[in-house]
Parts: structure tokens; sequence; C-alpha cells
């Protein structure tokens, strides 16, 4: 094999020459001491968010009696059963393993790069294959002696430092979104008169005076989806209409979730700020999820199975 299929795409500058190919279990040793210790904190499955690295709760609350295999600082939680779900772990403490864990120890490499390692596509591929069906689990017979390439620890080190970064700003990002859900939850609650009341709690600055009770159906009219078509009248044709689970899944609708279908003066046109709501649903609780269109094209309709208000 030549050196030029051992090297990656794109590579920090200062560093050169091939990647090294190692069995995975000569930088990777698979721990298996058992512990009950009532002093270290507990991680079980449950514990870690799917594919962020991040635990969901301070387990050092939690209570410490279960038995499990102990970890140390630099250790990697890989969960073996069902890997697919990607419940993997960095321990920046020392701890135990409760439940269907692999602990993996760096053998002369680095912990964070071992950690990207187990992320990559060639682990996951070769953790995904498995004998079991409806619980699988990984193999270490197959993983262990699984073949990859491998830097210098230098560059195994900077290749850590960097993911790690990326790692923190992800979560930052996914933080920032989630107290902003909670602001709008918030400001819905607040922006919009409660019952029984006409002005609501929190209002910007220049508005005042009550509101007023309309009924829905005197600020705009609604009008129908798709009607008279059959199932081989799509997939074709100069025409676009707006799919189902775009409005469904979108509270603004993207441009792009639309479908063929021919051109048909007898449909209805959706324009620049129609509002669509989907009609049913496998759970009464998800019937009447809207969506707004803000788009400005001509020759776009409304599937059969939702409606537009306008």
């Amino acid at each position: 094999m030549g050196n030029e299929r051992r090297v990656p795409e794109i590579r920090f500058d200062g560093f050169a020459g091939a990647w090294e190919e190692k069995r995975f279990d000569s930088i990777a040793e698979r721990i298996t001491s058992v512990s009950n210790s009532a002093t270290l904190p507990n991680v079980e499955f449950e514990d870690i968010i799917s594919g962020s690295g991040t635990l969901n709760k301070n387990v050092y609350d939690k209570p410490k009696t279960k038995i499990g295999i102990e970890f140390s600082k630099g250790d990697i939680l890989f969960g073996k059963l069902r890997p697919y779900l990607k419940n993997w772990l960095l321990a920046d403490f020392a701890g135990i393993a409760v439940g269907d864990f692999w602990v993996l120890r760096p053998i002369e490499s680095d912990s964070g790069f071992l950690y990207v390692l187990i992320q990559s596509r060639g682990y996951q591929y070769v953790a995904n294959l498995s004998t079991g069906t409806k619980m699988p689990r990984s193999e270490w017979s197959l993983v262990s002696e699984t073949v990859f390439k491998v830097p210098m620890i230098a560059e195994q080190a900077a290749l850590g430092i960097f993911f790690r970064t990326l790692d923190a700003t992800i979560a930052l990002k996914k933080q920032q979104y989630e107290q902003t859900v909670n602001i709008k939850k918030a400001m819905l609650e607040k922006m919009f008169p409660k019952k029984g009341a006409d002005v609501p709690e929190v209002r910007f600055e220049g508005f005042t005076g009550a509101w007023t009770d309309r009924k829905l159906g005197s600020m705009g009219v609604p009008y129908t989806g798709l009607s008279g078509k059959a199932k081989n009248d799509f997939g074709h044709g100069d025409a676009k209409f707006v799919t189902y689970i775009n409005i469904f899944t979108n509270s603004i609708t993207d441009p792009n979730g639309v479908g063929c279908v021919e051109i048909d003066n007898r449909q209805n046109n959706v324009r620049y700020g129609d509002v669509f709501f989907t009609t049913s649903s496998e759970t009464p609780e998800e019937v009447g999820m809207s969506s707004i269109w803000l788009e400005n094209i001509t020759n776009v309709y409304l599937n059969s199975f939702c409606f537009g208000y306008r």
C-alpha cells in the first residue's frame, strides 16, 4: 500500500509522513476490572446524551451502589449494546460504568484521538457488525483485530484537541438553542393576553390599548390542497406541491420540500404569507401543525392532506 493512501486529505501544518496501520487492541486496552465502590459515581446508558458524549445529569448526585467496570480519567466508555445508539463518553473523572459498556484505555496513544477514532465511519462499521438481532452487541473479537490507520502521538493529540473544540462549540450552540426555545415559550405566554384579559403581560414600547376579539374567519380565508389527483399524476410536471412532511416538521416551510406535479389551473396556488395546517395525523396532538410559506414562486400547490389559510 502506497503512502498516498495512508495520509488524510486535510492535515495540520507541520505533520508529514504516512499514518501507521495498527490493530485496535494495540492502541486500546479493554478494561474489565469490576468494582462496587461506594465512593465512585455510576454512569449508566441513560446518563449519556446519544451521539454527543455528554452527560444529562450530575452523576455525583446519584446513588453509588451498583456494580460495574471501574474507569479512570482519560478512559473511554463505549456502549457495546446497540452501538448505533452512539453511547460514548471520554471520561474526565473516575467512576463505575454500569451496563453494557466497554471501558477503553489508550495504549501509547492519545485518549482524545482514540475517542475520535471510535466515532469514525470505519470503527462504527466494525462495531455494528453483530450476530445479534433484537439486541445487537459489538464483538470484541472483531473490533480488537481490526486494523486502523494511526498517526504519530503528536498528531493524535492535535486531532484530539481539534475535535474536542468542535464538540464544545456544538454543545454551546445547543445550549444557546435550548435557551432561545425557552425564551420563545415564555414570550408566547406573556405577549398574548391570558384568558379573561385584553392586554398582554409583556408588550413592545409604544403600543397601548386593549386587544379586540376577532374570529379567525374574519381575518382571512381558508383554501384546500390538491384535489382530483391520482397516484400517477405525481412525480412529473412543471408545477410543485408542498409535501405533508414539510409542513409537519417545519414552522417555516422549506421551499425545497416539494414534489412534482403537472400545472393545473383548477388548483389553488400558494402565496407568500400563507399558513398551512395539517388536517390528519396518527395522534390527535399532531393534528393542526402549522407552517408559514415565505416564498414568491409560481405554480406551487398544497398537498391534499393539509389546508391553507390566507
